[in-house]
């Protein structure tokens, strides 16, 4: 496993981190990426520890509570080896936020209870509109913080542009934003120029476009996995666009997962990125990736021109 500084903090990350919403499955009346087992779940944590991934990304959402006490379990006696982040303010799967200090504080010490755990090492803001970021949002952070409750605090995006406000205005130390092969959208308007900027650690989340990409998923009749929501036209334009991408990588051996992720870890502003997992084969081979050759600058130049296709 290769290692980076996650932005200007001192947090030594894991390149491949653990995004651990498909770990929800359908849990407490969860709808994530289908049904899970418990004991899988475990032995694909464990996996991941036992194979250099010390950066976990969770949620007080995913699965409502059930994914932090799983992490708990498993991982706990390992518990100063590894970088938990976790996510708060986020109240249900349409996407509803509260971002007052109680709601917040209330939702860290529940989030805290089930990982088992004094602090944590990263806390963000699940999502919220920008504009509901508040002054007392901030201050509520930086009482975390003072507290010793968080180490650091950062915002995961409802939308794209959302990172630069959250970096000029509120001056965020940690973004956690959607970034693939398919959407560049925050490297297009200036995200990443402006976290290496000034020293903001960037989060890559949905490398794999739900499972699309990696071509893990495929429409099935599991009525918890959300992805079967997914407009037919637009599951063929990405699998079309990509395949048409994979035919500029010289590595033919390289699977579908590991040229989206090394397609990420090509941009030096990237901290960390964090696949969603299910499986510990599928935690082996996004690991595997740190000990293949990096895509070459032509091979990238000729991916992102079938990119600017689209």
């Amino acid at each position: 496993m290769n290692y980076r500084i996650l932005g200007k903090t001192n947090l030594r990350v894991s390149e491949i981190g653990f995004g651990t919403w498909p770990l929800s499955g359908n849990m407490n009346g969860a709808n994530s990426y289908g049904k899970t087992d418990e004991a899988e779940s475990k032995n694909a944590l464990r996996t991941a520890f036992i194979n250099g991934i010390n950066f976990f990304d969770t949620a007080d959402l995913y699965g409502f509570g059930y994914v932090e006490t799983l992490i708990s379990k498993e991982l706990g006696e390992v518990r100063n080896d590894i970088l938990i982040s976790t996510k708060g303010g986020m109240i249900n799967e349409n996407g509803d936020t509260i971002m007052t200090s109680s709601h917040l504080f209330d939702s860290l010490n529940l989030s805290l209870k089930r990982l088992n755990t004094d602090y944590v090492d990263v806390y963000l803001l699940h999502s919220p509109f920008i504009q509901d970021i508040t002054d007392e949002t901030m201050e509520t952070l930086e009482k975390m913080k003072d507290c010793g409750k968080i180490r650091y605090y950062g915002l995961s995006t409802k939308y794209v542009n959302d990172g630069l406000e959250a970096i000029n205005k509120y001056n965020f130390e940690i973004i956690e934003t959607n970034f693939n092969v398919l959407d560049n959208r925050c490297k297009e308007i200036g995200l990443f120029d402006l976290c290496t900027k000034f020293g903001v650690g960037l989060i890559a989340r949905t490398p794999f476009s739900q499972g699309i990409i990696s071509g893990e998923f495929s429409y099935n009749e599991d009525k918890t996995d959300r992805r079967n929501l997914i407009p037919n036209d637009k599951y063929k334009k990405i699998t079309t666009t990509y395949d048409n991408m994979l035919q500029h990588v010289n590595h033919k051996e390289y699977t579908k997962a590991q040229v989206a992720l090394l397609y990420c870890l090509s941009e030096s502003s990237v901290s960390t990125v964090i696949p969603g997992m299910k499986l510990s084969k599928e935690v082996l081979e996004n690991c595997s990736v740190c000990g293949l050759e990096p895509l070459s600058t032509e091979e990238l130049k000729l991916i992102n021109f079938e990119y600017k296709r689209l």
